[in-house]
């Protein structure tokens, strides 16, 4: 899809686009906002070899980073948070604490930080801290021989919050309102293309590789304004630029015949010929209007003559000819040959060759 195409889609649907996005926006902030506030507590820990201090080398840095990865793999394993529910007789299961305690290494250092995400202050600094605790106890079986006391210390205690998490609500929603808008404008953008209707006439020179020779607005047909060659109706304006734009495009070798068409009834055929029957004769042509509309002939009535006998009445009769049958109008060269009778089988009558000798 062409980007011409998606500034179209935009201008298109840009109330739409804007609408939705901000009740996505809205929504989601609203959901976020509601939510009961979470307190966030962290207890520091400082990992090292041993308890006691001495030389230290760059293997046992190399250790104590290789220790630091593995304690953190192990402060929310399952025997250590299920110690930390019953020690604080908390009313979640050990899945449930899982997802509120989490374990990080300050960046190049040998702390890591237990953090710990509760409903209430207090109890997200007890559970912080208990967690830190229990897990330097649950290290002292795996002490090296002659050490006493773990080398794990905490070096500082979860304390109290004193204000809830953020949850960002403004900004989830805007990013979710952002979201949706990308993705509504795609969805649009993508219908669109599926969508192969002919609405415009770039459209149409684009897809049929035709020639537009011009577009005239719906409007109601007022005859006063076909009988002035002098005045400035739109609709007369449109219809004399389309003749003008015929005689161009064949100004060198000039139809005796025009066929003008549409796809489905009620599309507007009567009333195109029946203007630019009018608007040719006034330029001087010597013009016959021949309704060809079997099925719903409407020619007679627009120009209010007999609609008998006519173009099928001339083709069902060799013998008839086409002068008699021919209504004058209130146009100076314009002639207009009715339909004639309705007829059973209008397709099988216009395919007869004495069509083309009518013509």
């Amino acid at each position: 899809m062409q980007i011409s195409k998606y500034v179209a889609v935009f201008l298109k649907w840009w109330w739409l686009l804007i609408a939705v996005s901000v009740l996505i926006g809205f929504g989601v902030s609203y959901e976020i906002g509601r939510r009961p506030p979470s307190y966030r507590a962290t207890a520091t820990l400082f990992v090292n070899q041993v308890a006691t201090t001495g030389t230290v080398t760059y293997t046992d840095t190399l250790l104590d980073q290789a220790l630091i990865v593995t304690y953190i793999q192990m402060i929310d394993q399952p025997i250590v948070l299920d110690m930390v529910r019953t020690s604080l007789a908390l009313p979640y299961d050990t899945t449930q604490l899982a997802g509120m305690v989490s374990a990080s290494q300050v960046r190049t250092t040998q702390l890591i930080d237990i953090t710990a995400t509760a409903s209430t202050p207090t109890e997200a600094r007890g559970i912080a801290n208990m967690v830190a605790q229990v897990f330097i106890d649950e290290q002292e079986p795996y002490l090296p021989a002659g050490q006493t006391t773990s080398a794990i210390r905490v070096v500082q205690p979860a304390l109290v919050p004193t204000q809830p998490v953020s949850t960002h609500a403004k900004l989830f929603g805007a990013v979710a309102g952002l979201v949706g808008l990308i993705g509504l404008f795609a969805g649009l953008g993508f219908v669109e293309d599926l969508n192969r209707t002919v609405k415009t006439p770039e459209e149409l020179e684009e897809t049929a590789s035709l020639t537009v020779l011009g577009t005239v607005v719906h409007a109601p047909y007022r005859p006063g304004a076909f009988n002035d060659g002098r005045t400035s109706d739109p609709t007369l304006e449109a219809y004399r630029l389309i003749r003008a734009n015929v005689e161009f495009a064949v100004r060198d070798n000039p139809p005796r015949t025009i066929l003008i068409t549409s796809a489905l009834t009620r599309e507007g055929k009567s009333s195109v010929s029946r203007n630019l029957g009018i608007v040719l004769s006034q330029a001087g042509q010597r013009v016959i209007l021949a309704d060809g509309d079997l099925r719903a002939p409407d020619l007679h009535h627009l120009f209010n003559v007999p609609g008998s006998p006519g173009l099928a009445e001339l083709i069902e009769d060799d013998e008839l000819k086409v002068e008699s049958c021919l209504r004058p109008t209130t146009f100076d060269g314009l002639r207009v040959l009715p339909a004639g009778h309705s007829a059973v089988n209008p397709s099988e009558l216009l395919g007869l060759p004495r069509l083309e000798s009518i013509l």
